[in-house]
């Protein structure tokens, strides 16, 4: 990057193609915004155009020189080198020549770097200023290509080639280590005679085989000898940080370390996501019976007006058997998706009815054992989030409900959830995510019933928080269900459907059969619900 801005200044993109990876950086007022990295495949890196010079008995060198001489070039699929070597292959059948062959693997260069490793669908939306760098840009059939591709896309581009391609990220390397000795007043450098005289040793065999984790990475231990008969540890194939170390004792410490490093500075995503699932301290309990609250009367006019009218009643509860029950029944939330912003809401709803707090049961965590134990359920969708909700299910099955039986597994589908964002044409969620408790109900119920044979009411409702007398009106026909275990036909319709009535029986919560509504209501994340009937 300083390489590039040194010798171009302000730049937009450098995009730096190596031998065996692919750098592209996005720079913004002369720092980089962000970047994308490719070293785990070899399509679009100079090693690509290496190996196929090689199966074609040229040096790399005449790469570009024998594809100029091209007069056609066929068009290879981009992505996955092994297609492009089978590509080749069947064009090699049709009877391309080999300048024709190297014409086309060059031509899709570009495409691996910009469609399958940026992967921006808008590259005038990137810039108009491009380097090219690194060491593959000594070849010009690539460079060609290259910049054919982006002035293709970004008619008014200015696309740079490096002088020294091959050399950039060295003298990028250079020049922050001046700039860093300049500050400091001192090197560390030992100079180039005694540098050249060093002796080292690298080691890699059983002995150095990493044991903190089942990986088992194999290291390579290189010993470094100064001058002065000091000697100096370099670790290198490690894949986290527990192979940086050599013995118990060394790894303790870094344990100890990361711990007391992570308490002075927590992980406030990983704080914000424990503490939406936790009870939130001063939940308000519903009136006692009896006591004096305000309501609004509706009365539909002759001519069809609506009058309101503001009154005073007595708050009515529901009978002790059904509070019992309330108290007793037990409910499984899988931690997923929208549950992280909507927990506090529910959470506070089931308390507020009576609920007892340990039995408001959610599901761990997501990890990785959890998704390889549970993920085998079929898939929802290529989106994570989604496709890890059934071994959240998994886990509430075979875990929490052996645990302690549950009563009923709620996952409701969300329409339409609050945002922070303002003056939006709209709030509905994504159509993965509001379906997947859907898709949840037919994976466990396909080959045979998971819920039935457990005994488990399954309730996912269809809430919209955009429509709060809709909500509250569904939110009162899940509290009739929570308060009796006799309505499980009920509970079984509202599972697919919401309600579409507000007159329930009197066995669901005790009293006589009235009009329902409830009267206060609060945001998702707000700790202070409350409920009652008319």
């Amino acid at each position: 990057m300083m390489s590039a801005t040194h010798y171009f200044g302000d730049v937009d993109v450098i995009c730096d193609i190596g031998g065996q990876d692919i750098k592209v950086l996005f720079m913004e007022n002369g720092d980089i915004k962000t970047f994308k990295l490719s070293n785990q495949c070899s399509a679009g890196n100079g090693m690509l155009l290496q190996a196929m010079a090689d199966q074609f008995g040229l040096p790399v060198t005449e790469y570009a020189d024998t594809a100029f001489k091209a007069e056609l070039a066929p068009k290879f699929s981009y992505g996955c080198a092994v297609f492009l070597d089978t590509d080749r292959v069947n064009f090699q059948k049709e009877g391309f020549s080999k300048e024709e062959l190297l014409a086309g693997l060059a031509q899709v260069l570009p495409k691996n770097v910009w469609q399958y490793v940026v992967g921006v669908p808008r590259m005038a939306a990137l810039g108009r200023k491009f380097v090219l760098q690194g060491g593959t840009q000594y070849n010009m059939a690539a460079v060609k290509a290259q910049v054919d591709y982006i002035r293709e896309r970004v008619p008014n581009a200015e696309v740079y080639v490096h002088p020294h391609s091959g050399e950039a990220g060295a003298i990028g390397a250079a020049m922050e280590t001046l700039r860093i000795v300049k500050r400091r007043g001192t090197s560390t450098f030992i100079g180039l005679d005694a540098a050249i005289d060093l002796q080292y040793q690298t080691t890699n065999d059983e002995t150095t085989t990493c044991h903190f984790c089942a990986n088992n990475c194999s290291r390579t231990f290189i010993d470094a000898f100064r001058p002065d008969g000091s000697t100096s540890r370099y670790i290198s194939g490690f894949s986290c940080e527990k192979g940086m170390v050599e013995s118990k004792d060394a790894m303790e410490e870094l344990v100890k370390e990361r711990r007391k490093i992570l308490k002075e500075f927590p992980n406030l995503v990983t704080y914000e996501g424990l503490k939406a699932f936790k009870r939130v301290a001063g939940v308000q309990p519903m009136p006692e019976a009896g006591t004096q609250i305000e309501d609004v009367k509706v009365e539909r006019k002759f001519f069809g007006s609506i009058e309101r009218t503001k009154y005073t009643r007595s708050f009515q509860r529901s009978s002790e058997a059904a509070a019992e029950k309330r108290a007793k029944w037990r409910v499984g939330i899988p931690r997923v998706l929208n549950m992280y912003s909507t927990a506090p809401f529910y959470r506070t709803f089931f308390e507020v009815l009576g609920v007892r707090p340990k039995n408001i049961v959610f599901s761990d965590p997501s990890s990785e054992e959890m998704f390889a134990e549970g993920g085998k359920y079929g898939s929802v969708d290529p989106c994570y989030p989604s496709k890890v909700a059934q071994a959240h299910f998994h886990q509430l099955f075979f875990h929490k409900h052996k645990k302690s039986p549950l009563d009923a597994i709620f996952f409701p589908i969300l329409t339409h959830v609050p945002s922070f964002v303002t003056d939006a044409v709209d709030y509905a969620s994504c159509p993965i995510v509001a379906g997947t408790p859907d898709v949840m109900k037919a994976a466990f119920t396909k080959e045979q019933d998971y819920f039935a044979n457990r005994g488990i009411e399954y309730l996912a409702p269809a809430f919209s928080f955009a429509e709060p007398t809709l909500l509250k009106r569904d939110m009162f026909l899940l509290r009739s269900i929570v308060s009796t275990k006799t309505c499980k036909t009920r509970a079984r319709r509202f599972s697919i459907k919401s309600s579409m009535t507000t007159r329930l029986p009197s066995s669901c919560w005790g009293g006589p059969t009235t009009t329902t509504r409830v009267f206060t209501t609060a945001s998702p994340t707000s700790s202070r619900f409350s409920a009652t009937r008319s």
